[in-house]
């Protein structure tokens, strides 16, 4: 949805604390089982920490025509900790958008007719996940299979005076299957997959006192695929390719209180896709 009226919603509480504190509890609540690499294929694995950034490919894309791309910058955190064939874990990520470029078209809202229109753009998203499942190892290789509870949120942003703001806010349930394989003393090999589900998905949009409108789902696939190279059996550097994509499904018309003429809101379906490469360091204790 488009619109030339320059309005800015206010600032909004974002549900990130309670990832931000779950994250580190956890880690810093873990014990130390393992004693680095060579202990992943044991039967007490260490506790595994991630820092990574990079750099991705960000594009958005709707049913309405209208589509933005831009590079995107990325930090995100992880930590897993096993207890025997249990695993548990925590991701957090926050990523923000550079030389962002908006295609859509300016409507006007009394007689429907649209002109086109190029702007620059931005977009921020947020990412945080609450993991739990179960480990195992066989093929000289450490799998895990858990299911997350999340919250994904992206805003999308034009400048003023025809901008204005889009909110997406995703609480989620997801399944994702993670290997580790030892390829040699200090190199090691991994990937991951999975899927994720929108429980009751939304978007703010920044019109006409800010509303919110339900969206009819919201479904994500996401893949990473790297390795690692150990300096010590405690650290190493970390090289990955990651993808994502996330495919929102059209909101029902929403008419704005009071309007005269009458002016009717739709979200329509979408899909926001991201890749590229990432680098960082991980930490076996």
């Amino acid at each position: 949805m488009n619109s030339p009226i320059p309005v800015r919603p206010s600032s909004r509480v974002r549900p990130c604390s309670v990832m931000f504190v779950s994250f580190f509890l956890l880690f810093f609540s873990c014990p130390s089982f393992g004693e680095g690499l060579g202990d992943l294929l044991g039967n007490q694995p260490p506790v595994e920490l991630d820092l990574m950034s990079g750099f991705y490919n960000w594009s958005y894309r709707e049913s309405a025509g209208d589509s933005d791309s831009a590079g995107m910058i990325p930090v995100r955190g992880r930590v897993l900790a096993y207890w025997q064939h249990l695993v548990i874990g925590a991701d957090l990520g926050y990523m923000s958008t550079f030389g962002g470029t908006y295609h859509g078209a300016l409507q006007n809202l009394s007689t429907g007719s649209t002109t086109p229109f190029t702007s620059s753009m931005a977009e921020t998203m947020f990412q945080g996940a609450l993991h739990a499942g179960i480990t195992w190892t066989g093929l000289n290789t450490r799998w895990d299979l858990w299911g997350s509870a999340g919250y994904h949120e992206q805003v999308w942003m034009t400048p003023a005076p025809d901008g204005y703001e889009e909110a997406y806010h995703i609480p989620y349930l997801g399944i994702t299957v993670y290997e580790q394989t030892p390829v040699t003393d200090q190199f090691l090999f991994f990937s991951e997959a999975g899927v994720r589900s929108g429980i009751s998905p939304s978007i703010t949009i920044g019109l006409f006192n800010n509303p919110t409108l339900n969206l009819n789902g919201a479904i994500n696939v996401h893949g990473r695929i790297g390795f690692r190279y150990f300096f010590t059996s405690e650290w190493g550097l970390s090289l990955a390719m990651d993808y994502s994509n996330w495919a929102f499904t059209h909101s029902a018309p929403y008419t704005v209180p009071g309007s005269n003429p009458q002016v009717q809101l739709q979200e329509p379906d979408s899909t926001t896709t991201w890749w590229g490469p990432e680098a960082g360091l991980t930490f076996f204790f």
